[in-house]
């Protein structure tokens, strides 16, 4: 997805506005978030959209887990995970915590990937 169109990189640009005002439900925010991430290619900031995750996480552990991991994966910042220990432990405990066997095997694996 590195050399996806800019057009589609620029989608999840103008999502995050949404997706931050937080004037939408969760549940279609976190899906459409997750389908934007796949969309799109690299992102260099990803803070914002990852202290919104760790709030959905409550409620929606495996769906903010798929998302981190996405965002994992497609963003280019070589210490991010050293700025966002606790958005990070948030989200992989509210998985663990809730027993959802894909959560909380998703979350177990990150760690590997």
């Amino acid at each position: 997805m590195e050399h996806a169109p800019q057009h589609k990189r620029g989608e999840l640009v103008a999502f995050q506005w949404w997706f931050n005002s937080l004037q939408f439900s969760p549940d279609w925010l976190v899906a459409e978030l997750e389908g934007a991430l796949r969309l799109c290619g690299n992102r260099k900031d990803a803070s914002s959209i990852l202290e919104r995750l760790a709030q959905f996480s409550e409620t929606s552990p495996f769906q903010a887990v798929e998302c981190f991991a996405l965002l994992l994966e497609r963003t280019d910042d070589d210490g991010k995970l050293s700025r966002w220990p606790e958005l990070v432990h948030t989200i992989l405990s509210n998985a663990v915590t809730r027993h959802l066997h894909d959560a909380d095997q998703l979350a177990n694996e990150l760690p590997h990937r």
